[in-house]
């Protein structure tokens, strides 16, 4: 730069003194300007080459910080996918879980709706189960002193037996009673004789009605008034049950139906209607229904609030009775 002021201050003294012609100014001017022209230029061009360098450097820095910010993210990423494949493998076991938990509930649900539906028939057989429990405990008592008897009496006899012998100076003979022929001799004679179907019964009531004969093929079921005064049956019902059958009757009084003192009323099944041709003063019979049967039946007279008033258990067996000749 300073040798370019230096070319203009020596051009201005030129001018000055020199007393050239204009056709030489002219010449040195354009001289002049060219040569300044291509100085710049170079000038220029090593200054655009300069700052293209730096530009560059610039671009592949930024492409580095670039790529390094790109490995970072990447690792950044795979780390949070790492962090994130637990969380993936508990959601879907909580989910799991609580689709289990469901399920239980709802079978919960279904059990106790079972158990809602079954305890009056559980109740009942439990019921006649107690009722017959005490009556055999009542039998077993009696066949205890029955026996008890019979070893008095055997313990009785034996001494009276054995003070006669002696009065009489008696000696039991032992090849008597080791021979063959005693051996053979029937003191007792047994036949078995096989008895008809019995049945256990139970009954019970809490009221002046009671459940007093049950057809075991389910044709009726009879009830009878014990008490002194009329007993009116509006909104009561007779449920029949079978133990571990899901079966069942339910017969409800509708209508003025009244049972008067000391008399009986038969509730027919539809399925005997072709033995009763029409209603009676002691007996009805039911539309459609028919009284369920089975090997244990429980059948339960229950007020209009649901309780129980008077049942009947009924249990078919057979048994079989001996006779000693």
């Amino acid at each position: 730069m300073m040798d370019d002021f230096q070319l203009i201050n020596d051009y201005i003294e030129q001018q000055r003194n020199d007393t050239r012609t204009l056709d030489e100014i002219r010449r040195l001017n354009e001289k002049f300007y060219f040569r300044l022209l291509n100085e710049l230029k170079s000038k220029a061009k090593a200054k655009s080459k300069h700052d293209t360098n730096q530009n560059k450097i610039k671009i592949q820095n930024s492409e580095n910080m670039s790529q390094h910010k790109n490995s970072t993210l990447d690792a950044i990423q795979e780390d949070i996918n790492v962090a994130n494949l637990p969380i993936t493998e508990l959601t879907k076991l909580r989910d799991d879980i609580l689709s289990s938990n469901n399920n239980y509930l709802r079978k919960i649900n279904d059990l106790e709706q079972l158990r809602v539906l079954q305890r009056p028939n559980y109740i009942s057989e439990i019921h006649i189960l107690d009722q017959q429990l005490t009556a055999m405990q009542i039998d077993i008592s009696k066949k205890v002193e029955k026996y008890q008897d019979l070893i008095r009496f055997n313990s009785t006899n034996r001494k009276l037996l054995v003070s006669e012998q002696r009065g009489l100076n008696i000696t039991p003979n032992p090849s008597v009673v080791g021979s063959p022929s005693a051996k053979k001799r029937k003191l007792f004679e047994r036949n078995e004789t096989e008895s008809e179907f019995s049945n256990i019964i139970t009954v019970s009531s809490t009221s002046d009605i009671e459940i007093r004969e049950v057809c075991p093929d389910g044709r009726f079921v009879k009830l009878y008034n014990k008490g002194s005064k009329e007993f009116a049956l509006r909104g009561y019902e007779l449920v029949r049950t079978i133990a571990e059958q899901n079966v069942s009757t339910v017969f409800k009084f509708h209508g003025s139906v009244n049972l008067e003192a000391g008399n009986w009323l038969t509730v027919w099944s539809s399925t005997a209607s072709n033995q009763i041709h029409k209603h009676s003063a002691g007996s009805i019979i039911m539309n459609i229904q028919a009284w369920v049967v089975g090997d244990l039946m429980a059948t339960i007279l229950l007020n209009p609030e649901g309780q129980e008033v008077a049942t009947h258990g009924l249990k078919k067996r057979t048994g079989f009775s001996f006779t000693s000749q």
